[in-house]
This record gives C-alpha cells, sequence and structure tokens, in this order.
C-alpha cells in the first residue's frame, strides 16, 4: 500500500515510475508499469531464492540504462540482490532501502538477515553497496544495528498517507465503536486485545469491536471470542475494498492497533488522517510521535495498561474526544502527508544521484 502511495505521487510529480514484484501481475495502472518477476515456488527456499535473484537480475541488467535509482521496501530478496548485482558491478544505480519494521519480535526485516547463510557477509555488502537506508520508524534503526547494518548514510523520512477530507463523527454517547484494520495475525496483538475487552465488559462499559482484515489467526480469535462471551459485540468483517474501510473509519470511535511489534503503520496513519484517535501498543513506530493529547499508547505485552488505555479512552467527554481529533489530524498534516513525504524522497534520489552518476 505504502510504495502504491509513494508510486501515485512521485508520477504526479512528473517522474517516470516503475514497480517489479514476484507478487504483482505484468499490467499498467493509472500510468505506472507494473513488472511481474517470475519466481519457482514448489521447490523450497533456497532454489525460490535463486530463481528470484535471477529474474530481478535479469530485468535490470536488460533495462540497465532505463533507470535512474533503484527503491526496495524492505531490506529483504530484492534489496540483497540488487546489492550483490551492484557488488559484481552489474548495477550501477544508487540503492535506497526501506527496512520496514522492528523490535526484538520482528519477523520481517531483521529475522530473514539472521536466518541466511552467510548473514554476516550480506549484511557487510548491504552495508558496502546500499547508498542509504531510510528508518521509516526509531524501532526500525535501534533494531538493526545491533546485527551490524550501519549504511553509509541514513534518512528518516516516515511513511505517508492522503489527509482525508472527510473526518470521523464517532459518537461520544452511547455504544462505541472500536476500530481493528490489518491482518489477523500474532504480531497484531488481538489474542491480548480480546481478553481485555471482555474485562471491560464485565466493568459495564458499552462498546462494539468491528475488525477488518483476514489471515490465519482468524478462526482462532474467533473461538476465543466467543469463549469470552465477546460474541454479540465483536464483529469480524474479513478482507474488504478501501472504500469499505473509509467507511468503517468515518463510523469508529477509537482506532485499536496492539501489536508486538510494527514499524509504521499505514493503518494508523490513515485512521489519525481522519481524526481518528488511537490506542496504541510502544512499539518505536507511530507511537514514539503521538502525545497524550491525541492518543493513548501503552505497553507491550502488558494487559493491565492496554485495559487502562482503554478505559480511559471510552470515558472521554465529547469536547476532550474532539480536541484529540483535531490533534490526530494535526499530527498527519505537519509529519505523514503523502504529498509532503513524496517530496522528501525525491529530494533524497536526487541527491544521491548527483553523488552517484551511472551511466
Amino acid at each position: 500500500m505504502q510504495i502504491w502511495l509513494l508510486a501515485r505521487a512521485w508520477a504526479t510529480m512528473g517522474h517516470q515510475v516503475e514497480i517489479a514484484g514476484h507478487r504483482i501481475p505484468a499490467m499498467k495502472q493509472e500510468g505506472i508499469r507494473l513488472v511481474h518477476l517470475s519466481v519457482l515456488y514448489p521447490w523450497g527456499r533456497a532454489l525460490r531464492g535463486v530463481s528470484y535473484f535471477l529474474s530481478l537480475a535479469g530485468f535490470l541488467l536488460w533495462h540497465r540504462k532505463h533507470y535512474d535509482l533503484i527503491y526496495c521496501r524492505f531490506l529483504g530478496e530484492a534489496a540483497i540482490s540488487v546489492a550483490m548485482l551492484k557488488n559484481l558491478g552489474l548495477v550501477k544505480q544508487p540503492l535506497v532501502a526501506v527496512p520496514a519494521s522492528g523490535g526484538k519480535e520482528d519477523k520481517a526485516d531483521l529475522a530473514l538477515l539472521k536466518s541466511l547463510p552467510g548473514s554476516g557477509k550480506i549484511i557487510d555488502i548491504l552495508n558496502r553497496q546500499c547508498d542509504c537506508v531510510n528508518f521509516i520508524a526509531p524501532c526500525i534503526e535501534e533494531s538493526l544495528s545491533p546485527v551490524g547494518l550501519r549504511p553509509k548514510m541514513t534518512a528518516h523520512i516516515p511513511n505517508g498517507v492522503p489527509v482525508s477530507e472527510d473526518r470521523t463523527v464517532g459518537a461520544v454517547s452511547g455504544i462505541k465503536r472500536l476500530l481493528f484494520v490489518g491482518r489477523l495475525v500474532y504480531q497484531k496483538g488481538l489474542d491480548i486485545l480480546l481478553p481485555v475487552l471482555a474485562r471491560l465488559s464485565e466493568s459495564g462499559s458499552q462498546f462494539e469491536l468491528r475488525l477488518v482484515g483476514h489471515g490465519p489467526d482468524r478462526q482462532y480469535l474467533e473461538n476465543l471470542s466467543r469463549k469470552l462471551g465477546l460474541q454479540d459485540c465483536v464483529s469480524f468483517l474479513g478482507e474488504q475494498p478501501q472504500s469499505i474501510v473509509r467507511e468503517e473509519l468515518m463510523k469508529a470511535y477509537l482506532f485499536v492497533l496492539p501489536s508486538r511489534y510494527e514499524g509504521m503503520s499505514n493503518a494508523a496513519l490513515e485512521a489519525l488522517s481522519c481524526g481518528l484517535p488511537c490506542v496504541l501498543t510502544r512499539c518505536g513506530g507511530i507511537d514514539a510521535y503521538l502525545s497524550p493529547d491525541a492518543s493513548w499508547v501503552c505497553g507491550l505485552d502488558d494487559p493491565d495498561d492496554l485495559y487502562r488505555a482503554l478505559m480511559e479512552a471510552l470515558n472521554v467527554g465529547q469536547e476532550k474526544w474532539k480536541e484529540m481529533s483535531d490533534s490526530c489530524r494535526s499530527l498527519v498534516m505537519n509529519n505523514f502527508s503523502l504529498e509532503s513525504v513524496a517530496r522528501r524522497n525525491i529530494e533524497l534520489f536526487e541527491t544521491l544521484i548527483r553523488v552517484n552518476p551511472t551511466y
């Protein structure tokens, strides 16, 4: 989602943008060419990695004079492959890598780097061949530094979202609607949230929780919800188009994201842009920018602190809720507007291209 938002913004600014990946179809959409990279899936991780490297290498070598810069989300197979090609002298364009999550339980960038054979050598190549690593959130830099990631240049440009023209109308009186948007996975901490909601219900709080998204933990969470007696106030909506997500944001009173680790949540940014106060955990992502006048931040894996935060949020008066809603919008406009973030990225790219001329 983030790369698509940025790609469209860069194209609107007059730049030519193309996106290559093995999970996307070959097509052209909104003037942006999408390139499908062929990968062999059925025969294990090693063959998949080799086939991805060869597919990306063939594509980049064929188009080596077509691009001025290569931008990779995640410190994963794309960034590693490009860094290796640069190390071999086959690719010369500046490389910008953007690790996407952090924290001690990070299952993305950190876990991948640690799991690879010869990880020390790979990290050394990344340090030498990544012209810049952009850390979108403080926790990501903190989690990757101990494994030896020390790039030549770093940037700290966060994710961006369009600033919503619509505002949430979350009702402060009566039953309050809580909203979660994301994958139903262990990372998101929903197994902690549901028991906390059961405690709140027993204390007399009136609310409903609507979960938008799908994932491997859905059945477990539905069973847990029934076991806790929450089936009448917790709804699993599954994956929904953006139009439905927008409708849910407009009707919600509070956005909840009790993650165990996170980078810079697009879902939380979108909620904030609509003026929707949030309850988030202290992951070192978007929570690092929040102040108490905009949202509530609680400890990781801490049910008591999550209970405290939700209890406070559910008992805020209308005037205070409106003030917090305004603060959420101001936070996004001042720090995370897509136009500003896209422009900062382009300024970085232009600097790298000047310093590292290719062809």
